[in-house]
């Protein structure tokens, strides 16, 4: 079986019509039969309809990911209150009392994990008082493929560290880039042959990318689906 990839984009600040969203980032993974969640947004609400309108079981679930702890990222964690009891959250250093109100069971992660047999954290990276941490999926056949949620510490530091883990450039960043220098965008374009800025990025970044770097960039927002084969990428809006 050909290393492959699914992306779904439960929400992003950008809707759609049909689905719900608010300010916030989620995005379910699917990657070689392993199913989880990255982030969920502001609301279980949101989470819950349209992972429901986009097929998406969140019963299946084999663990999740949190990038941080800014609640237009984990807010939507309360719906696995009665969902689901006892899934793992790989999580940032930080208070995780909520996260164990919500039923899950966070795990702290304090330096680059393996965490499955497809999937990584970054390890947290400092910016202020926060931790962020970025979940890359890497498989021999292809080159690793990262997801970050604000990118508060800087999406380039966060594909850096990706790129030493594996020892290749990134295949595809998508996510939060906090609206970022332009050098950020040079420094990220030098290493990774796709970018996709969503959430936090700004209209700016994304325009940036757009004219500067055609060949690279890719558009998802709320309801996107990213399926990845091998070295080809295949976005639906």
């Amino acid at each position: 079986m050909s290393f492959s990839v699914k992306l779904i984009v439960l929400n992003d600040n950008v809707g759609k019509l049909g689905l719900l969203n608010d300010w916030g980032w989620s995005i379910y993974i699917e990657v070689m039969g392993e199913k989880l969640l990255f982030d969920a947004n502001t609301s279980p609400e949101i989470i819950r309809f349209n992972a429901e309108q986009l097929g998406v079981n969140l019963e299946k679930l084999d663990y999740c990911f949190l990038s941080h702890h800014h609640s237009d990222h984990y807010g939507g964690f309360k719906y696995f209150t009665n969902l689901k009891r006892k899934l793992k959250i790989y999580a940032p250093p930080g208070d995780v009392n909520y996260l164990k109100n919500y039923n899950l069971i966070p795990i702290i992660i304090r330096e680059p994990t393996k965490l499955s047999i497809n999937t990584w954290s970054t390890g947290p990276l400092k910016h202020g008082y926060l931790y962020e941490h970025g979940l890359f999926i890497y498989n021999e056949e292809t080159n690793p493929i990262l997801i970050v949620g604000c990118s508060h510490p800087g999406v380039d530091k966060l594909s850096e560290i990706t790129k030493k883990i594996t020892g290749k450039n990134l295949f595809l960043v998508i996510g939060g880039f906090h609206s970022p220098p332009r050098s950020v965008i040079d420094s990220l374009a030098r290493i990774t042959k796709h970018i996709c800025p969503t959430h936090c990025s700004g209209e700016a970044t994304k325009d940036y990318v757009k004219k500067k770097y055609p060949e690279k960039y890719c558009e998802a927002r709320t309801g996107s689906i990213i399926t990845i084969k091998g070295q080809k990428i295949e976005v639906i809006y």
